[in-house]
């Protein structure tokens, strides 16, 4: 049985669908990161990485600029070392600053990629919490804070 070809008035039924994002649940994020006062930082990954897309450019420490404050404009990236740990699936920044220096880390959740060629989900969510909004991307920024005491008290 052949059946008949539809009017135009029949296709002007259909309305266009919404744009959609099919997202597989299975984003690589920062699992945890440890920090110390002088700029030496292990970002835990909760999946491997393409260590090649790992570098001073896509993980950065950043100082305070010429303002002396941190998080404005004229903040200045730091000269650090930068490396991935593949055994353990982590990021390594080594500062090694003055003690209690104040620095921000950020990281570039739309240049890096995990082993799947997918980017990291890096939005940082707040301290105690996995990175990422459920979209991969985004920018991972954390500024450390002044110790509490000074530590020559304890």
């Amino acid at each position: 049985m052949v059946r008949p070809r539809p009017s135009h008035a029949d296709l002007a039924q259909f309305e266009q669908l919404e744009r959609r994002v099919l997202l597989t649940g299975d984003l690589t994020f920062i699992e945890s990161f440890e920090a110390d006062d002088r700029g030496n930082v292990f970002l835990q990954m909760s999946q491997a990485l393409d260590g090649n897309t790992v570098n001073s450019s896509t993980v950065q420490i950043l100082l305070a600029g010429p303002d002396g404050l941190l998080g404005t404009a004229d903040d200045e990236v730091a000269d650090v070392v930068v490396s991935y740990d593949a055994l353990n699936n982590r990021i390594v920044i080594e500062g090694n600053f003055d003690e209690s220096t104040r620095y921000a880390i950020r990281v570039d959740g739309d240049s890096i990629r995990d082993a799947k060629g997918d980017f990291i989900d890096a939005e940082f969510m707040g301290m105690g919490n996995e990175s990422g909004d459920g979209t991969a991307g985004g920018e991972f920024l954390v500024f450390t804070r002044p110790p509490e005491q000074d530590p020559a008290l304890r």
